[in-house]
């Protein structure tokens, strides 16, 4: 098989991720998981992936995750108009036993005006959220966006990063065995 390198995991068939497969497989028989999840993870572990599916089915998730956070946003958006339009209804209903035309108008108002700043907010939060990661926003609709160093190569640039001094900086390279026994050390 290819070398597939995603996250730090150097090769998919390593002797240290067999080691934390055989880790895995010995926790979930300690703590008696159903007969199904085992022969899925059995399935699994057994396919034999290429590289293209495996950057397919990433680009998917990715992609499923992203459209499935904007669309919770938008429905809880929505469902909010709902409430609204709903306890306008009931007021309305309750104008004439409880509220003259002035406290009737005032309490809408005040509801009305509250609703709109929310959904404004909400809809200004949607505009400016990355196109590729839904967690983050693209503040560059508003200007050229950040300077950045590596991938910007125009003369504005000031910075100069050969007179940092980089002596006080502690450098620890972390290994997927140092990742992975903490993990399992952590949780299990």
């Amino acid at each position: 098989m290819d070398e597939f390198q995603y996250s730090g995991l150097q090769n998919l068939e390593g002797a240290e991720n067999v080691n934390i497969i055989k880790k895995f497989n010995n926790i979930l028989e300690k703590n008696n998981v159903n007969k199904g999840l085992k022969e899925k993870l059995n399935v699994i572990n057994n396919t034999k992936f290429n590289n293209d599916d495996l950057d397919t089915v990433i680009s998917n998730i990715k992609w499923n995750t992203y459209y499935y956070k904007k669309y919770r946003q938008q429905t809880k958006l929505l469902v909010f108009i709902i409430f609204i339009a709903i306890l306008m209804i009931c007021l309305t209903k309750m104008r004439s036993s409880y509220f003259d035309d002035k406290s009737y108008a005032f309490v809408m108002g005040i509801v009305l005006a509250a609703a709109f700043i929310y959904i404004f907010y909400s809809l200004w939060d949607l505009l400016i959220k990355d196109t590729k990661n839904f967690d983050e926003y693209d503040f560059s609709i508003y200007g050229t966006g950040h300077y950045n160093p590596d991938t910007d190569k125009s003369p504005k640039s000031t910075f100069d990063i050969s007179n940092v001094d980089l002596s006080d900086c502690m450098i620890k390279k972390l290994t997927s065995n140092d990742v992975n026994s903490s993990f399992l050390n952590k949780y299990f």
